[in-house]
């Protein structure tokens, strides 16, 4: 992975382990429940192929964040495209640092993961300006796509950011579909 600055104070970060699913579920459903129930899809989409979950944590606090992130590659020539699916944080830790750490690590991630290269795409809600700040000053903009929205009826924003990366071709094309349902009970 790329050098990233170091992470917030008394702050570390780690992949995702299995017994995380909970923490997890539980940031989802604080950060998520505004545009709908979004803690079992996040759980769904962390154990699918091709998923990558980077998490930043205190030890006297636990998980205090988490960022999701995919890349498909359609053909074995062709682009291979990236997504953040998810990054959310704890209400504590909000405009201190961690969302934007959290970013970085999923970015320089994609740059080195199979190559990584073309852009990197997400999906944000129409209402979620803390995070459409966040996205543009990391170089997002927003594109604009047909019309979609959360579960609640919040139009969603589809936000793209470029990144010069060669595409390698020596890996096996790999179709990764990261949709589920947003309620699974």
């Amino acid at each position: 992975m790329s050098t990233v600055a170091p992470p917030p104070a008394n702050l570390s970060h780690r992949p995702a382990r299995p017994a995380d699913a909970e923490a997890l579920f539980g940031l989802s459903t604080q950060s998520f429940s505004s545009w709908g129930g979004y803690g079992e899809t996040i759980i769904a989409w962390s154990r699918l192929n091709g998923v990558r979950t980077w998490v930043i944590e205190a030890a006297d606090q636990g998980l205090l964040g988490f960022v999701m992130f995919a890349q498909v590659q359609l053909q074995a020539e062709g682009p291979i495209l990236n997504e953040i699916l998810a990054i959310a944080t704890a209400p504590s830790e909000r405009k201190r640092g961690v969302g934007q750490y959290l970013l970085e690590l999923a970015l320089a991630d994609l740059r080195q993961w199979r190559g990584g290269g073309g852009e990197v795409w997400l999906t944000v809600a129409a209402d979620n300006a803390p995070a459409q700040t966040l996205f543009r000053r990391a170089g997002f903009l927003q594109r604009a796509v047909p019309s979609a929205s959360y579960p609640n009826g919040v139009e969603s924003h589809r936000m793209v950011r470029s990144f010069e990366v060669q595409v390698r071709t020596d890996v096996e094309p790999k179709v990764v579909r990261v949709w589920a349902e947003p309620s699974l009970r």
